[in-house]
Protein backbone atom coordinates (compact mmCIF):
# COMPACT_ATOMS: atom_id res chain seq x y z
CA UNK A 1 0.00 0.00 0.00
CA UNK A 2 2.64 2.14 0.88
CA UNK A 3 4.73 1.09 -2.54
CA UNK A 4 1.31 2.13 -4.56
CA UNK A 5 1.58 6.03 -2.67
CA UNK A 6 5.36 6.26 -3.46
CA UNK A 7 4.15 5.79 -7.56
CA UNK A 8 1.13 8.21 -7.16
CA UNK A 9 3.10 10.89 -5.78
CA UNK A 10 5.81 10.58 -8.39
CA UNK A 11 3.21 10.47 -11.25
CA UNK A 12 1.86 13.50 -9.81
CA UNK A 13 5.37 15.34 -9.77
CA UNK A 14 6.37 14.06 -13.03
CA UNK A 15 2.99 15.84 -14.33
CA UNK A 16 3.75 18.85 -12.61
CA UNK A 17 6.88 19.19 -14.31
CA UNK A 18 5.29 18.47 -17.83
CA UNK A 19 2.98 21.46 -17.41
CA UNK A 20 5.81 23.69 -16.14
CA UNK A 21 7.93 22.89 -19.03
CA UNK A 22 4.93 23.20 -21.85
CA UNK A 23 3.96 27.12 -19.98
CA UNK A 24 7.70 28.05 -20.22
CA UNK A 25 7.88 26.77 -23.98
CA UNK A 26 4.60 29.69 -24.66
CA UNK A 27 5.94 32.24 -22.14
CA UNK A 28 8.97 32.20 -25.08
CA UNK A 29 7.10 31.91 -27.92
CA UNK A 30 5.11 34.71 -26.66
CA UNK A 31 8.23 36.98 -26.38
CA UNK A 32 10.34 35.30 -29.29
CA UNK A 33 7.33 35.25 -31.66
CA UNK A 34 6.03 32.31 -33.51
CA UNK A 35 8.80 30.00 -35.20
CA UNK A 36 10.04 30.14 -38.52
CA UNK A 37 7.26 30.14 -41.15
CA UNK A 38 7.37 26.32 -42.98
CA UNK A 39 9.43 26.87 -46.50
CA UNK A 40 7.02 27.64 -49.20
CA UNK A 41 5.65 24.96 -51.76
CA UNK A 42 7.84 24.56 -54.58
CA UNK A 43 6.68 26.54 -58.03
CA UNK A 44 4.48 24.20 -60.27
CA UNK A 45 6.28 22.55 -63.08
CA UNK A 46 3.63 22.72 -65.47
CA UNK A 47 3.01 25.94 -67.40
CA UNK A 48 -0.03 27.90 -66.11
CA UNK A 49 -3.54 27.37 -67.38
CA UNK A 50 -3.64 30.20 -69.74
CA UNK A 51 -2.70 28.30 -73.26
CA UNK A 52 -2.89 25.11 -74.17
CA UNK A 53 -1.74 22.66 -77.68
CA UNK A 54 -3.83 20.35 -78.36
CA UNK A 55 -2.37 17.96 -81.44
CA UNK A 56 -4.58 16.27 -83.70
CA UNK A 57 -3.06 12.74 -84.37
CA UNK A 58 -4.50 9.39 -85.72
CA UNK A 59 -1.48 7.44 -83.12
CA UNK A 60 1.52 9.98 -82.47
CA UNK A 61 4.49 8.35 -82.97
CA UNK A 62 7.41 8.13 -80.16
CA UNK A 63 9.45 10.96 -81.98
CA UNK A 64 6.54 12.96 -82.32
CA UNK A 65 5.66 12.75 -78.92
CA UNK A 66 9.13 13.98 -77.83
CA UNK A 67 8.86 16.90 -79.68
CA UNK A 68 5.27 17.58 -78.08
CA UNK A 69 7.16 16.90 -74.46
CA UNK A 70 9.45 19.80 -75.81
CA UNK A 71 6.52 22.08 -75.98
CA UNK A 72 5.41 21.37 -72.72
CA UNK A 73 7.84 23.76 -71.12
CA UNK A 74 5.90 26.78 -72.44
CA UNK A 75 2.51 25.02 -72.70
CA UNK A 76 0.36 22.39 -71.55
CA UNK A 77 0.45 19.98 -74.03
CA UNK A 78 -2.31 17.42 -75.20
CA UNK A 79 -2.72 14.90 -78.12
CA UNK A 80 -6.01 13.55 -79.39
CA UNK A 81 -5.66 9.83 -80.41
CA UNK A 82 -8.53 9.03 -83.38
CA UNK A 83 -7.36 5.69 -83.15
CA UNK A 84 -8.94 5.09 -79.27
CA UNK A 85 -6.59 1.90 -79.13
CA UNK A 86 -3.63 3.84 -80.07
CA UNK A 87 -0.88 2.43 -77.08
CA UNK A 88 0.61 5.77 -75.62
CA UNK A 89 3.49 5.97 -72.94
CA UNK A 90 3.19 7.18 -69.81
CA UNK A 91 4.10 10.70 -69.59
CA UNK A 92 3.97 13.34 -66.91
CA UNK A 93 4.39 16.04 -69.73
CA UNK A 94 1.59 15.38 -72.22
CA UNK A 95 -1.98 14.68 -71.55
CA UNK A 96 -3.64 11.53 -74.37
CA UNK A 97 -7.13 12.12 -74.52
CA UNK A 98 -8.82 9.28 -76.66
CA UNK A 99 -12.75 10.30 -76.62
CA UNK A 100 -15.35 7.88 -77.78
CA UNK A 101 -17.72 8.98 -80.92
CA UNK A 102 -20.64 8.02 -78.79
CA UNK A 103 -20.00 10.81 -76.95
CA UNK A 104 -18.96 13.32 -79.65
CA UNK A 105 -21.79 12.44 -81.17
CA UNK A 106 -24.24 12.85 -78.17
CA UNK A 107 -22.86 16.41 -77.54
CA UNK A 108 -23.31 17.62 -81.17
CA UNK A 109 -19.73 17.00 -82.03
CA UNK A 110 -19.70 15.40 -85.15
CA UNK A 111 -19.32 16.34 -89.41
CA UNK A 112 -15.96 18.87 -89.22
CA UNK A 113 -14.65 17.51 -92.16
CA UNK A 114 -15.42 17.22 -95.02
CA UNK A 115 -18.25 14.62 -96.20
CA UNK A 116 -15.40 12.76 -97.81
CA UNK A 117 -14.27 11.60 -93.75
CA UNK A 118 -16.17 9.65 -90.99
CA UNK A 119 -18.59 11.49 -88.97
CA UNK A 120 -16.44 12.00 -86.07
CA UNK A 121 -12.60 12.68 -86.45
CA UNK A 122 -9.87 14.47 -83.62
CA UNK A 123 -11.20 18.00 -84.43
CA UNK A 124 -14.49 17.21 -83.09
CA UNK A 125 -13.54 15.22 -80.19
CA UNK A 126 -10.58 17.80 -79.34
CA UNK A 127 -13.64 21.06 -79.84
CA UNK A 128 -15.85 18.77 -77.73
CA UNK A 129 -13.46 18.24 -75.18
CA UNK A 130 -11.93 22.13 -74.78
CA UNK A 131 -15.36 23.63 -75.13
CA UNK A 132 -17.11 21.35 -72.82
CA UNK A 133 -14.79 19.25 -70.74
CA UNK A 134 -12.15 21.02 -70.06
CA UNK A 135 -13.04 24.86 -69.89
CA UNK A 136 -10.17 25.86 -68.13
CA UNK A 137 -7.74 27.36 -70.88
CA UNK A 138 -8.07 30.68 -72.49
CA UNK A 139 -6.78 30.02 -75.46
CA UNK A 140 -6.35 26.78 -76.97
CA UNK A 141 -3.84 25.72 -80.05
CA UNK A 142 -5.12 23.38 -82.28
CA UNK A 143 -2.44 21.40 -84.42
CA UNK A 144 -3.07 18.68 -87.40
CA UNK A 145 -0.21 16.39 -87.27
CA UNK A 146 1.22 16.83 -90.64
CA UNK A 147 2.10 20.07 -89.63
CA UNK A 148 6.25 20.68 -89.23
CA UNK A 149 6.66 23.23 -86.12
CA UNK A 150 10.28 24.27 -86.55
CA UNK A 151 11.31 25.44 -82.55
CA UNK A 152 8.96 23.90 -79.96
CA UNK A 153 8.73 28.10 -78.48
CA UNK A 154 7.31 29.16 -82.18
CA UNK A 155 3.49 29.22 -80.79
CA UNK A 156 4.57 31.37 -77.41
CA UNK A 157 6.16 33.26 -79.15
CA UNK A 158 2.55 33.99 -81.35
CA UNK A 159 1.19 34.50 -77.92
CA UNK A 160 2.99 37.24 -77.06
CA UNK A 161 2.79 39.12 -80.23
CA UNK A 162 -1.03 38.74 -80.82
CA UNK A 163 -2.13 38.57 -77.01
CA UNK A 164 -6.11 38.64 -76.61
CA UNK A 165 -7.24 37.83 -79.80
CA UNK A 166 -10.08 35.79 -80.38
CA UNK A 167 -9.18 33.56 -83.40
CA UNK A 168 -5.74 33.10 -85.01
CA UNK A 169 -5.38 31.11 -88.21
CA UNK A 170 -3.68 31.39 -91.38
CA UNK A 171 -6.13 33.45 -93.60
CA UNK A 172 -9.66 35.46 -93.38
CA UNK A 173 -11.15 35.36 -96.62
CA UNK A 174 -14.08 36.33 -97.48
CA UNK A 175 -16.66 34.60 -100.01
CA UNK A 176 -16.78 37.55 -101.84
CA UNK A 177 -13.31 37.85 -102.51
CA UNK A 178 -13.30 33.69 -102.92
CA UNK A 179 -16.27 33.68 -105.07
CA UNK A 180 -14.56 30.49 -106.57
CA UNK A 181 -13.24 28.67 -103.52
CA UNK A 182 -14.82 24.73 -103.86
CA UNK A 183 -17.14 24.29 -100.69
CA UNK A 184 -19.21 27.11 -100.97
CA UNK A 185 -21.79 24.81 -102.00
CA UNK A 186 -21.21 22.64 -98.92
CA UNK A 187 -21.37 26.14 -96.51
CA UNK A 188 -24.59 26.69 -98.34
CA UNK A 189 -26.13 23.53 -97.22
CA UNK A 190 -25.29 23.37 -93.50
CA UNK A 191 -27.10 25.06 -90.83
CA UNK A 192 -24.46 27.93 -90.33
CA UNK A 193 -25.43 30.87 -91.91
CA UNK A 194 -24.23 34.72 -91.77
CA UNK A 195 -21.02 36.18 -93.21
CA UNK A 196 -19.34 33.70 -94.47
CA UNK A 197 -15.41 33.89 -94.81
CA UNK A 198 -12.70 30.74 -94.97
CA UNK A 199 -8.90 29.51 -94.69
CA UNK A 200 -7.18 26.26 -94.08
CA UNK A 201 -7.73 25.58 -90.49
CA UNK A 202 -4.25 22.95 -89.91
CA UNK A 203 -3.05 25.72 -87.16
CA UNK A 204 -5.10 27.89 -85.12
CA UNK A 205 -5.73 29.40 -82.04
CA UNK A 206 -9.36 29.68 -79.92
CA UNK A 207 -9.78 31.97 -77.42
CA UNK A 208 -12.34 30.63 -74.70
CA UNK A 209 -15.07 32.79 -76.28
CA UNK A 210 -14.19 31.37 -79.60
CA UNK A 211 -14.99 27.74 -77.89
CA UNK A 212 -18.27 28.99 -76.26
CA UNK A 213 -19.33 29.92 -79.75
CA UNK A 214 -19.20 26.47 -80.93
CA UNK A 215 -20.39 24.55 -78.04
CA UNK A 216 -23.49 26.80 -78.30
CA UNK A 217 -23.75 25.84 -82.32
CA UNK A 218 -23.07 22.33 -81.66
CA UNK A 219 -26.19 22.29 -78.67
CA UNK A 220 -28.26 24.23 -81.11
CA UNK A 221 -27.62 22.32 -84.45
CA UNK A 222 -26.79 18.03 -82.99
CA UNK A 223 -23.43 18.87 -85.44
CA UNK A 224 -20.30 20.99 -86.22
CA UNK A 225 -19.77 22.12 -89.90
CA UNK A 226 -16.67 21.88 -92.04
CA UNK A 227 -13.80 24.08 -89.99
CA UNK A 228 -12.30 25.49 -93.59
CA UNK A 229 -15.46 27.92 -93.22
CA UNK A 230 -16.68 26.95 -89.91
CA UNK A 231 -14.08 28.96 -87.43
CA UNK A 232 -13.85 32.26 -89.93
CA UNK A 233 -17.63 32.38 -90.08
CA UNK A 234 -18.28 32.52 -86.28
CA UNK A 235 -15.61 34.89 -85.52
CA UNK A 236 -17.21 37.05 -88.66
CA UNK A 237 -20.87 36.72 -87.26
CA UNK A 238 -19.87 37.66 -83.82
CA UNK A 239 -17.31 40.28 -84.82
CA UNK A 240 -14.16 38.45 -82.98
CA UNK A 241 -11.00 39.93 -83.60
CA UNK A 242 -9.40 37.74 -86.27
CA UNK A 243 -5.33 37.72 -86.61
CA UNK A 244 -2.98 36.20 -89.70
CA UNK A 245 0.23 35.81 -88.90
CA UNK A 246 3.41 35.59 -91.29
CA UNK A 247 4.42 32.79 -89.59
CA UNK A 248 1.26 30.84 -90.77
CA UNK A 249 1.74 31.92 -94.56
CA UNK A 250 2.97 28.44 -95.59
CA UNK A 251 -0.14 26.68 -94.56
CA UNK A 252 -1.45 25.14 -97.82
CA UNK A 253 -3.30 22.69 -98.91
CA UNK A 254 -0.85 20.43 -100.63
CA UNK A 255 2.12 21.38 -102.55
CA UNK A 256 1.56 20.75 -106.39
CA UNK A 257 4.81 19.75 -107.56
CA UNK A 258 7.84 18.64 -105.98
CA UNK A 259 9.65 22.66 -106.65
CA UNK A 260 6.87 23.71 -104.42
CA UNK A 261 8.25 22.07 -101.56
CA UNK A 262 10.37 24.66 -98.99
CA UNK A 263 13.93 25.17 -99.97
CA UNK A 264 16.36 24.30 -97.47
CA UNK A 265 16.88 28.17 -97.39
CA UNK A 266 13.22 28.79 -95.95
CA UNK A 267 13.16 25.73 -93.57
CA UNK A 268 16.61 26.63 -91.67
CA UNK A 269 14.79 30.40 -91.43
CA UNK A 270 12.67 28.06 -89.12
CA UNK A 271 10.15 31.42 -89.12
CA UNK A 272 7.58 29.80 -90.61
CA UNK A 273 5.19 27.12 -89.96
CA UNK A 274 4.67 24.56 -92.72
CA UNK A 275 1.33 21.88 -93.96
CA UNK A 276 1.57 19.62 -95.07
CA UNK A 277 4.79 17.90 -95.02
CA UNK A 278 2.84 14.48 -94.25
CA UNK A 279 5.82 12.08 -92.56
CA UNK A 280 6.27 13.19 -89.05
CA UNK A 281 9.28 11.32 -89.24
CA UNK A 282 10.47 14.11 -91.28
CA UNK A 283 9.74 16.85 -88.81
CA UNK A 284 12.50 15.34 -86.53
CA UNK A 285 15.05 15.43 -89.17
CA UNK A 286 14.23 18.43 -90.15
CA UNK A 287 14.84 20.30 -86.84
CA UNK A 288 17.71 17.88 -85.95
CA UNK A 289 19.35 19.24 -88.95
CA UNK A 290 18.98 23.09 -88.32
CA UNK A 291 22.14 23.95 -86.76
CA UNK A 292 23.89 22.94 -89.62
CA UNK A 293 21.95 24.33 -92.33
CA UNK A 294 22.00 27.42 -90.18
CA UNK A 295 25.73 27.73 -90.43
CA UNK A 296 26.56 26.94 -93.54
CA UNK A 297 23.72 29.16 -95.16
CA UNK A 298 24.25 31.79 -92.85
CA UNK A 299 25.56 35.48 -94.90
CA UNK A 300 28.87 34.87 -92.62
CA UNK A 301 29.39 31.47 -93.85
CA UNK A 302 32.22 30.96 -95.95
CA UNK A 303 31.84 29.95 -100.10
CA UNK A 304 33.90 26.32 -98.89
CA UNK A 305 31.24 25.85 -96.23
CA UNK A 306 28.09 26.11 -98.65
Amino acid sequence: MEEDSYIFILMILILCICVHLMNDIKKKESFLGPGPAPAPAPAPTHPPNQTAVCFLCVCPKPRFIHFAEEMAKYHSVFIVCDKLDCETPPSDKVKFLKIADKDCLDAGFNNSADPSFKAVIAQDRAMYYFSTIDTSFKYVWFIEDDVYIPRPFMLHELDKAYGDVQLIISSHVSREKAAGWNWWALADASPLKGNFHHSMACVIRLSKTMLQKVREFANTHKRLVFVEFMFNTIAANNNLSVATPQQLSKIVWKYQQQTDWPSEEVLYKDTNIFHPIKDTELHSDYRARLPQLQARLSPAASPSQR
